[in-house]
């Protein structure tokens, strides 16, 4: 009897720990099946969109942006990153009531600079709860701008589209875990100018009492293309440019409307037409990823894609005085080459402008570029000394005194607005940069004792052997040594 007894509780024992291997493994089959087919069926077209809210304040205001997420299934965590200029905002903080997340917990809250950018970064984590499928806010990005932006500015507040160190980025999870597909839609927000009163002439620029000459019209062209170094009255001559009383001044639209009313086919607008600055979510400029080698000059494509008939277009595109310069622009190919006369794209202290507008008052008459996406302008860039294989460029941020990246359209028959640009820029890579002749990824007094050790006592040559050829002749010899030194004590 001890013996089966024995053998029946050995037994027993066996036949449970069977049937709890046996649950345990199809929990798991169950669960693996489950995110398999979650993961393997998952449908690109259901993409979550990401939105954040256009809003207006002043310099100084604390701003609430809206995050909205339309997400196709439910919502167990979710996190974004989003970038604006440094310095514009001083703090960021998140708020979820009166969201579809009130009640969650925000995980973890972060301003931090990267790469001469603020990001904010946030983690918000729902279990044991989740955010139904479905659209409208989740949160409350609120942002403390900083009392120094310039009024008329437009700051555009962008989606983060690279990982976060941390491994954070934009990203959804539904409650197995399995990420989500996401779009982005940008925000931003416009520092307003103060509405005019009556003793201003909006379209007399050059503040000699008289509205609307061909004088005005030169003004704001100059403003546009290379900006006015020296105002007769600076606030005065701003609040003047702004035509359309969009409260945006020196666009593009307003120096297309300044054409139009010289040329007696519209009327001056009053200010009590006051305008709203149009968002397309359509609307977008933007260069492809450039990858290469340092060479003198390189050719940089610009591209549109404009959902409204355009009547001028321009853009400010930034970047590091030692890092490049503007050699010249080509038009071949481009969707306004012939189309357009009156263009131009000049270096300025911070990058480059452009500005393309039909033609002055009288030259010829106004055309429409139709709506579409392509080549606008390919810049030709020289290669300086830039001190990393890693370059920043981009749009400029703070929009304003004429560096607007955007087009004007017809909204009715002669009646013009601004409509700004979902802006995309990135990094240019170069597999080497002149001058680092060690290899080590930038320059400094290294790379000097590098290469006098190869030309004078028999070192190693640089892994790259053009790198360390610093004044491009060719051979490496005392007088790359001489350059490299005087550019190293010179930034």
């Amino acid at each position: 009897m001890f013996v089966f007894a024995y053998h029946y509780r050995a037994l027993s024992k066996e036949v449970n720990m069977s049937i709890k291997s046996c649950l345990a493994i199809g929990l798991a089959v169950l669960l693996f099946s489950t995110s398999w087919i979650s993961t393997a069926f998952a449908d690109p077209n259901d993409s979550t969109v990401y939105q954040f809210s256009h809003e207006i304040a002043q310099p100084g205001d604390q701003v609430s942006f809206d995050l909205s997420i339309n997400s196709v299934h439910d919502m167990a965590a979710f996190s974004f990153l989003s970038r604006f200029a440094d310095g514009a905002f001083s703090s960021a903080l998140l708020d979820l009531s009166g969201t579809r997340s009130d009640g969650l917990i925000v995980f973890s809250n972060q301003a931090e600079v990267s790469n001469g950018k603020m990001v904010a970064g946030v983690v918000v984590y729902a279990p044991p709860q989740f955010v139904p499928a479905g659209d409208g806010a989740v949160a409350h990005l609120l942002l403390q701008s900083s009392a120094n932006i310039p009024r008329g500015s437009l700051l555009p507040l962008i989606f983060f589209d690279e990982t976060f160190p941390g491994g954070r980025q934009n990203t959804i999870s539904d409650r197995l875990g399995n990420p989500f597909y996401a779009d982005f839609e940008h925000g931003s927000i416009l520092f307003n100018i103060d509405l005019p009163d009556g003793s201003d002439l909006p379209g007399d620029i050059n503040l000699n009492a008289i509205e609307f000459e061909i004088a005005d019209y030169i003004l704001m062209r100059t403003q546009l293309s290379s900006g006015i170094t020296s105002y007769l009255d600076e606030e005065q001559q701003t609040t003047n440019s702004d035509l359309n009383y969009d409260m945006f001044p020196w666009t593009v639209a307003d120096l297309v409307m300044m054409k139009d009313v010289i040329e007696g086919d519209i009327l001056p607008l009053s200010s009590d037409t006051s305008r709203s600055i149009v968002h397309a979510p359509g609307d977008s400029i933007w260069y492809d990823e450039y990858s290469g080698t340092p060479v003198d000059t390189m050719e940089l494509p610009i591209y549109i894609s404009n959902i409204f008939p355009a009547g001028g277009i321009s853009f400010g595109l930034a970047y590091g005085e030692s890092d490049l310069e503007l050699a010249s622009y080509s038009l071949d190919g481009s969707r306004i080459e012939g189309l357009w006369s009156d263009i131009t794209c000049e270096e300025v202290e911070s990058g480059l402008l452009f500005c393309a507008v039909p033609g002055a008052p009288g030259e010829q008459p106004d055309v429409t570029l139709q709506p579409g996406s392509d080549l606008l302008v390919t810049l030709k860039l020289a290669v300086l000394h830039p001190n990393s294989n890693l370059l920043p460029l981009r749009f400029e941020r703070l929009q304003t005194e004429g560096r607007a990246n955007g087009y004007c359209f017809f909204e009715f028959p002669s009646w013009w607005n601004f409509a700004s640009f979902q802006q995309t820029d990135r990094e240019i890579l170069f597999s080497f940069i002149v001058g680092d002749a060690d290899g080590s990824g930038n320059i400094d007094i290294d790379d000097v004792v590098y290469l006098i050790a190869y030309i004078f006592s028999g070192g190693s040559a640089p892994p790259i052997f053009d790198a360390g050829d610093f004044d491009r002749s060719g051979v490496i010899d005392i007088d790359d040594v001489t350059g490299l030194i005087g550019y190293i004590f010179a930034k």
